[in-house]
């Protein structure tokens, strides 16, 4: 399908972005794809957007078709926003208490 495309290109214009090289480690190319991954989730997912579809549907793949991304990208991006607004909540009550 056509969001495959897009996603891939999303993910490797992240790759060229981020300065990636060939990996040396196994566990280096995982961080690499993640990177990518979220690049490209970044990009491609407008908050308003996955917010007014999450309210139509209750199932992942329907509002990733309609985002025109993959389920793993959605998923990633998800995954990314909870974890980045939940360090920004604990970072505001950190400088609320110091």
């Amino acid at each position: 399908p056509h969001c495959y495309k897009r996603v891939n290109l999303a993910h490797e214009l992240g790759h060229a972005v981020l300065g990636h090289t060939r990996p040396q480690t196994e566990w280096w190319e995982a961080r690499q794809e993640l990177q990518a991954d979220i690049f490209a989730a970044r990009l491609l997912i407008d908050p308003s957007d996955y917010a007014r579809l999450e309210e139509l549907y209750d199932s992942t793949p329907a509002i990733a078709e309609d985002l025109e991304v993959t389920p793993h990208l959605l998923h990633v991006w998800k995954n990314y926003t909870a974890t980045n607004n939940r360090l920004q909540r604990e970072q505001r009550q950190y400088a609320e208490t110091a």
